[in-house]
């Protein structure tokens, strides 16, 4: 891989980042900064959050009023944050540090406001549009949503067009795109690059012997944590020595009168086996990387994901990890070496995957998943990469 030896001066955008948010967009560019920098890049990071703390970089936070509205299609908050972005650029511009790039997440249209004020040269990274988001947690059939997440699907596809170039983290998020929006991506102008994440130390010593489930994420059916609690009586009625935790925030889907967590014990709290399954909610990093020191299964039954960053998280512990076809998961997640990879929506499929990790396999799959960590899904890798991209743009 030929590496990019020019230092840039990188503007990231990134409404979120750690530690007040820990989603994968923000764990990505938490990542991402510090290592360029580490790298030999100028890095500064515009940011809706003060002060996160990323370590090795500059973070500015968007003012509170923008100077100027230049989305006003938008949601007012994701107009105010584009908008703010643009203010910092010019801030920054008369203190005479200009960026040869500027790089961040297609999602929200948070470089939409860039494109169509500046003449900054950008690279815009997909993430899960809003078409998919919007459809699986319900807004979109509600008519007094539709209008609104229209004009937002078409503030996305402003963003795919007028983009210097694309990072699409995977082909299934370029298939999706090219799928629901007006918009033909395709290379050289997209390319694909997996995301990678910064390594941590891990004790195996704590993992547990018995079988550990684990879930990590939101807790709505995008993610597929309705499928899952279908699928554990099953799985714990089998397997009498199976633990299981659920890490993640309640996102409850338009009409849904119950929590996931308050319906499954109203339906299952009686039962032998309910004592072994924990929801704990949103974690801490250092809670959450405490639990995969423990884990040894990382299941993600996801109806869609554009990547995965949660199953690189489980290989990058030694974990194994179970994924879903047609989704991101699948380029992450070797089937039969690193974890299993199912359909979606199959509950009879995921138990049956969790019972099998539950008896065999666990421990060398998440043995070669770290293998596979460590070959393909650092951040020092991915962060080369990237750096490639970004200096393709700024030479064009």
């Amino acid at each position: 891989m030929s590496i990019a030896t020019s230092p840039l001066r990188i503007a990231i955008i990134s409404a979120s980042l750690p530690p007040a948010s820990v989603g994968g967009i923000a764990r990505w560019f938490g990542d991402l900064a510090p290592t360029l920098h580490a790298q030999g890049h100028d890095v500064r990071i515009i940011t809706a959050h003060s002060p996160a703390t990323v370590t090795m970089a500059h973070t500015y936070r968007v003012p509170a009023t923008p100077t100027r509205h230049l989305l006003p299609e938008a949601f007012p908050h994701l107009n105010n944050f584009a908008s703010g972005v643009v203010d910092v650029l010019d801030s920054w511009e008369r203190e005479g540090w200009i960026p040869n790039v500027v790089y961040g997440p297609a999602f929200d249209a948070e470089t939409l406001g860039v494109l169509r004020a500046t003449r900054h040269r950008v690279v815009s990274m997909l993430a899960t549009p809003l078409a998919v988001t919007a459809e699986l947690t319900g807004h979109l059939a509600l008519d007094s949503h539709s209008a609104a997440f229209e004009r937002m699907r078409m503030l996305e596809a402003e963003v795919f067009t007028r983009s210097h170039r694309i990072h699409a983290l995977s082909h299934c998020i370029v298939d999706t795109i090219n799928n629901l929006y007006p918009v033909v991506l395709s290379a050289p102008r997209t390319q694909i690059i997996p995301l990678g994440l910064a390594d941590m130390k891990f004790n195996a010593r704590k993992r547990d012997r018995d079988p550990h489930i684990m879930f990590v994420g939101r807790l709505e059916k995008r993610k597929g944590i309705d499928t899952l609690l279908e699928a554990l009586p099953r799985v714990l009625s089998e397997v009498k020595n199976a633990w299981v935790t659920i890490a993640g925030p309640e996102v409850p889907h338009v009409g849904q009168e119950m929590s996931f967590e308050k319906e499954f014990h109203l339906m299952h709290g009686t039962k032998v086996w309910s004592g072994r399954v924990a929801f704990v909610g949103q974690l801490s990093e250092k809670k959450l990387q405490r639990l995969y020191e423990f884990a040894n299964i990382g299941v993600f039954p996801s109806r869609y994901e554009s990547f995965g960053l949660v199953a690189v998280e489980a290989m990058r512990a030694g974990m194994a990890a179970v994924g879903t076809s047609g989704t991101g998961l699948a380029e992450v997640i070797a089937h039969e070496s690193t974890g299993l990879v199912i359909p979606p929506d199959d509950v009879d499929a995921l138990a049956g995957a969790l019972i099998r990790l539950c008896h065999v396999d666990r421990h060398a799959f998440g043995r070669l998943g770290r293998e596979d960590y460590e070959r393909s899904f650092t951040i020092q890798l991915s962060a080369e990469r990237v750096a490639n991209l970004l200096c393709e743009v700024a030479k064009v």
